[in-house]
């Protein structure tokens, strides 16, 4: 059942298509919640947009990984749980 579904030509034009559809909400949803983010906590946004730099210019996931837990220590301890 899976090579026939495999074969068949809708499956295929799906496939052609569903990242870029994956990626356009993904952008959607940035979009969205980029200003009540930017209107409550301005750091958090721009935290996210060096670590999206960092993911695009090819850093390992592993190692932002681990910076955001040692910042977020580091926060934690500084600032506290509000």
């Amino acid at each position: 059942m899976v090579a026939r579904l495999r074969s068949a030509i809708w499956f295929k034009g799906f496939g052609a298509y569903a990242a870029a559809a994956a990626i356009g909400l993904l952008g959607l949803t940035l979009y969205a919640l980029a200003k009540p983010v930017f209107l409550i906590h301005p750091g958090l946004l721009l935290g996210s947009g060096l670590v999206f730099y960092a993911a695009w210019r090819g850093t390992s996931p592993v190692a932002l990984i681990a910076g955001a837990i040692v910042f977020g220590a580091i926060g934690g301890a500084l600032w506290g749980a509000a």
